[in-house]
């Protein structure tokens, strides 16, 4: 189950209106799809934003970056929206980005958003 949160475990979410996650393994390549919609936060925290719950840790191998062929993110809770998702072979999660940067807590308005996105990565 796919889970917005920070790098400091700060983020306190409310409610989730919409939290799906599903994925196909083939071989050492998984690609998953994620819908997350939160409808408010109690804390928007601080530190880079990521995506934690995914189906298998991602591989390390040379420091491989993958980013998501497709993102959509929504709602006026943006104060910049991501424009694609990466992992980056440093944990079990996804980095949302804008402009090649990995997003923070300050990217987020604190109101309802809505994201959407699809990625393949190796495992470990």
């Amino acid at each position: 189950t796919p889970v917005l949160t920070t790098d400091n475990s700060d983020m306190t979410v409310s409610s989730y209106t919409n939290q799906d996650g599903v994925y196909t393994k083939v071989g050492d390549l998984v690609t998953i799809a994620i819908s997350l919609q939160i409808g408010s936060f109690t804390s928007v925290g601080t530190g880079s934003l990521s995506i934690t719950g995914l189906p298998f840790t991602p591989s390390t191998d040379g420091n491989f970056i993958f980013y998501g062929g497709s993102t959509f993110a929504t709602n006026a809770g943006w104060t910049n929206k991501p424009d694609s998702m990466g992992v980056f072979g440093d944990a079990n999660k996804l980095r949302l980005v804008k402009n090649n940067a990995t997003m923070t807590a300050t990217d987020l308005g604190g109101g309802s958003i809505w994201l959407r996105g699809a990625l393949t990565y190796k495992t470990a």
